[in-house]
């Protein structure tokens, strides 16, 4: 059976001793006794780095590199918590802050407890990703190392070659919030991320040619594969989405216009 989380304890440290009462003992009384004694305060951490991986079978190696099962479980273990958190948030027996969406909050979880896996960044295919794989939240596309970034479109990777260190993109999600266009099914027409937008969904300035706008560009002259995961709309809840893995791509060409926003 599954150990309980409640029998993970931080370690004790080198000079701690639990039996030891008859010192504590002394020390209240004597701090009760002088003025000038005041007593130890011990600051108390709730929240402390706990591998909760292998509770649900996943080992260091699949962390770093996974399979088609390793994703699954990833993912199950992902959406079991996130419902059980939605339910204790509707019952009011937990209260999140600032987070009421149960998805973030879960995810942070599942990265920090090491419950992710193909943490290793790469060019190309993941392991134990197929296309045509849906994902319900872009929390899931960073547990199972599709695209590592939770809010940005594209996700870099830092190469150090003969010469120089360069930037090049190694997935992009194409959410149709920048006027994406795909002509067919093969071909699509993306626009670069940047340019912040104000209460009427407007550009109120330019993009720039850096970060990850500056990745793609560089990836249009080395010819790297590109993830591309597509952003559709739920039919069922219009206001959500949901994220479809689509394969491979490779830039074909890139050019500047001044767009309809």
């Amino acid at each position: 059976m599954p150990t309980p989380l409640r029998a993970f304890r931080s370690p004790l440290g080198e000079d701690e001793d639990l039996n030891d009462n008859d010192d504590f003992s002394n020390t209240r009384n004597a701090a009760s006794r002088s003025s000038r004694v005041k007593p130890k305060k011990t600051k108390i951490y709730s929240d402390f780095h706990v591998d909760l991986s292998g509770l649900v079978g996943i080992n260091p190696a699949h962390r770093d590199d996974g399979n088609r099962e390793v994703v699954n479980i990833v993912l199950m273990t992902f959406d079991a918590l996130r419902r059980r958190l939605s339910q204790l948030v509707d019952a009011k027996e937990l209260s999140t802050g600032l987070v009421k969406r149960a998805d973030l909050k879960v995810g942070n979880i599942c990265m920090t407890k090491g419950i992710r896996t193909n943490v290793t960044k790469r060019v190309g295919a993941v392991p134990g990703v197929e296309i045509g794989d849906i994902f319900f939240f872009r929390m899931e596309l960073c547990i199972v190392g599709l695209h590592a970034q939770s809010m940005g479109g594209i996700d870099a990777l830092h190469i150090t070659g003969v010469r120089e260190e360069e930037t090049l993109a190694v997935s992009i999600v194409s959410s149709g919030e920048y006027d994406d266009e795909a002509e067919d099914g093969d071909v699509i027409i993306y626009t670069g991320q940047g340019g912040n937008f104000n209460k009427k969904d407007k550009h109120v300035s330019d993009q720039k040619l850096h970060r990850g706008n500056l990745a793609l560009d560089r990836s249009s002259r080395t010819h790297n594969e590109i993830r591309v995961i597509r952003g559709i709309k739920d039919a069922v809840n219009p206001n959500s989405k949901i994220y479809v893995y689509d394969g491979l791509y490779k830039i074909q060409d890139s050019w500047v216009e001044k767009a309809k926003g």
